[in-house]
């Protein structure tokens, strides 16, 4: 009993400590108050901010590699077609791809003109249902660049089972890429495709690129994606 007592005792006389005896004093232990119920409100607040934020970045980073997945669903439905149809009218009429070696591939601000003009030569000498098809197959690859290289796909799940076929895909069509792209230097055509392309044309790739892609052009397909085998 003396020990509540006691208690009663303090807490009255911290009760007589915080009663305000004043107007002035009055507000000023209000202002504490809100500005105490401001502090609580506001952790709360920041907290809730931190699990939205945290729920913001999961979703995002899952629809990113969804879409990653629907791309890779799109080269081989739509792209792959796309392309083997392309080769399949070079080999009947008998034209040779442009590329022999894998150094020849680069995409620099200023290519050499003996390079330039090589391609635009080979350019000039397709048929004009191979040039409709080319163009269409370049158009249909920088789509689907546009999605990684803006980040609305995640290029490392894709990188692994697309990027060899996407590599030979755009090697062949090198010379038409230069072509375009010398005639409108300003406006960078193609640029998404571009730079996925240098993203993924790793060493590695480079090795064996070139010998598949003949063989792909002479039976006019595209190997199986790596993973599917």
């Amino acid at each position: 009993m003396k020990t509540l007592q006691v208690a009663t005792d303090t807490l009255g006389s911290w009760g007589e400590l915080l009663r305000p005896t004043n107007p002035g004093e009055f507000w000023d232990m209000a202002g504490a108050l809100l500005a105490l119920a401001v502090l609580i409100v506001s952790g709360y607040g920041l907290n809730a901010i931190r699990v939205a934020k945290k729920d913001m970045r999961d979703r995002a980073e899952r629809e990113t590699k969804s879409r990653a997945i629907d791309r890779c669903r799109e080269m081989r439905e739509v792209l792959f077609p796309m392309h083997g149809t392309m080769l399949a009218m070079l080999r009947h009429a008998n034209i040779e791809l442009f590329i022999k070696e894998a150094t020849q591939v680069t995409f620099d601000e200023k290519e050499s003109k003996v390079k330039l003009a090589e391609a635009t030569a080979w350019v000039g000498a397709l048929p004009p249902e191979i040039k409709g098809q080319a163009t269409n197959v370049m158009n249909a690859l920088e789509c689907w660049a546009m999605c990684f290289t803006n980040g609305l796909a995640d290029a490392k799940v894709a990188g692994a089972p697309c990027s060899v076929a996407y590599c030979q895909m755009v090697v062949s069509l090198y010379p038409c890429i230069l072509y375009h792209r010398n005639l409108s230097p300003t406006s960078g055509p193609y640029q998404n495709l571009i730079n996925l392309f240098e993203g993924w044309y790793a060493p590695k790739i480079q090795a064996n690129l070139l010998a598949q892609l003949d063989r792909a052009a002479k039976l006019a397909k595209l190997p199986d994606p790596i993973g599917t085998k």
